[in-house]
């Protein structure tokens, strides 16, 4: 049994880091998200003020 416990605890691991990296991922693409939101008041602002023309982006 000692080799079954072994695989079970390497995979425990390796699901724990997957998770993590899960987790990691998702908080970096909010924060991307969160961003772009900013970015796009702030250009919205600046288009409405004729500070720079409107784009076709979007």
């Amino acid at each position: 049994m000692e080799i079954n416990e072994r695989i079970i605890q390497v995979l425990a691991q390796r699901l724990a880091q997957a998770e993590a990296n899960l987790a990691q991922a998702i908080a970096l693409l909010e924060a991307a998200q969160e961003r772009e939101r900013v970015l796009q008041k702030r250009l919205d602002e600046l288009t409405k003020e004729g500070a720079c023309p409107p784009t076709e982006a979007g």
